[in-house]
């Protein structure tokens, strides 16, 4: 018995070929996508610091940053080992001119020699203390940054910046660091963006409302948290807060989060017990990318009970806080990578449904009998 598959059959068969083909390509592409989102990143650490009175001053906590990255990691801890002075001319250090013509990633805040929204042109530093308001920073306090491109200008946030480094003391220039540049991006430029109330729910935790706070502020009818049904009912229990970073706690790594922003002197609304919570991280590196921003972290809710520790404590605080939400909020591509949109059993159970319909469709068929012919004449 031989098959005689139609030239239909055969078209069919190779466009079934090539969807399940471009399933697979897809599942590739998009697996090392999630790969790649999922690597460690640059991780940078931004702190508080003390300043000038009336300059709220941040830095990078430089013994934060990872010892290996795709390019040497420079410090400005390395850099302060040359103390120059225009007047002796004093030697560069052997160890800071060991590193001329290495390409190196430095991390700091833009200063910026030019007006406009993107700069060729820009001293990095390590703090805003020395940015817009502060005193003139020391020439081994920064670096003469100058790209072949205009990039977007950062205000108090931190960058990465990429080049090749240069120590050569250029005092009527006004520098002896400098960077020929070859990328700048915010430091939370790989970080996703996250729906907080979404997250929330899709991890199956409850997001905290700063509302219940504010029905305890004296001279409402709570005073006491413990008597609040909300708060009472979520100590102990892991929760998630998203708010203003308004804040550094003392002692332990942590945050002040507030419903509403704060500049830290004078604009927005100062944070108090019944509109913030103290956010304890688990770790330094659990601290926010900018400062200034929203950000979200996860963790235990404690109620204070004893009147006598909320200063230290605040009325709620959150222990043992990580940024965002764990398993909610990835990088984009990162949970999408579990397998092929059409899976494995699925192509083979469609392809063999194909086939054996085309098999069948090709079945030579059983010429009739004559008796049937003469009964069909007769009919």
């Amino acid at each position: 018995m031989t098959l005689r598959m139609g030239k239909g059959m055969w078209i069919g068969i190779g466009a079934m070929l090539l969807v399940f083909a471009a399933n697979h390509i897809e599942y590739a592409w998009r697996s090392r996508a999630a790969a790649s989102a999922a690597a460690p990143r640059f991780s940078v650490v931004v702190k508080q610091e003390d300043g000038a009175v009336g300059h709220r001053t941040i830095g990078v906590a430089e013994g934060m940053l990872p010892d290996a990255a795709e390019s040497l990691v420079l410090r400005f801890s390395t850099l302060a080992a040359w103390d120059y002075d225009a007047a002796t001319n004093p030697p560069c250090p052997k160890a800071i001119s060991a590193l001329a013509g290495s390409e190196v990633t430095v991390v700091g805040f833009m200063y910026p020699l030019e007006a406009g929204s993107q700069v060729k042109t820009f001293c990095l530093l390590r703090s805003t203390q020395t940015c817009c308001y502060g005193p003139r920073p020391q020439y081994n306090q920064y670096l003469l940054v100058e790209m072949k491109e205009p990039v977007r200008f950062e205000r108090l946030a931190p960058v990465i910046v990429e080049g090749k480094f240069l120590a050569e003391a250029h005092p009527l220039d006004g520098y002896i660091y400098h960077l020929d540049g070859a990328s700048v991006r915010a430091a939370d430029a790989d970080e996703a963006e996250i729906d907080a109330a979404q997250a929330a729910r899709a991890a199956g935790l409850k997001l905290f409302d700063f509302a219940w706070l504010e029905t305890l502020r004296p001279g409402k009818n709570q005073p006491d948290p413990l008597a609040s049904p909300e708060l009472a009912s979520l100590d102990g229990r892991h929760i998630v807060i998203e708010g203003f970073c308004v804040g550094q706690t003392k002692g332990a790594p942590g945050l002040i989060v507030g419903r509403s922003w704060w500049d830290g002197i004078a604009q927005g609304t100062p944070p108090d017990l019944y509109n913030a919570v103290k956010i304890f991280l688990a770790s330094e590196k659990e601290f926010p990318s900018r400062w200034s921003e929203r950000a979200v972290f996860t963790g235990t809710l404690r109620v204070t009970a004893d009147p006598k520790d909320r200063p230290d404590f605040g009325v709620v605080s959150l222990r043992d806080a990580v940024k965002g939400v764990p398993g909610q909020g990835g990088r984009p591509g990162a949970s999408r990578a579990a397998g092929p949109y059409l899976p494995v059993p699925l192509e083979v159970l469609a392809l063999a449904g194909f086939l054996a319909v085309a098999v069948v469709r090709a079945l030579p068929r059983k010429a009739p009998s004559d008796a049937k012919i003469a009964r069909e004449k007769t009919e």
